[in-house]
């Protein structure tokens, strides 16, 4: 389980792979809102996803 410390309405960084927990997080979307989350996900983070090598991009963005 990722952990999202929230301190005055911002989200501190994170430690860990940036990939599992982009994965993890959009899981946890897809149980709680269905599969359009991932869809959403996946439209907010086109052009960013866009600018990276493949390799970086998580599973769940593809």
């Amino acid at each position: 389980m990722v952990a999202v410390p929230i301190n005055h309405n911002s989200i501190n960084p994170m430690a860990g792979d940036p990939k599992k927990i982009i994965n993890e997080l959009i899981y946890r979307y897809k149980n709680f809102f269905g599969d359009i989350a991932v869809k959403v996900s996946k439209n907010a983070a086109y052009n960013l996803t866009m600018k990276l090598p493949p390799e970086e991009v998580p599973d769940s963005l593809r």
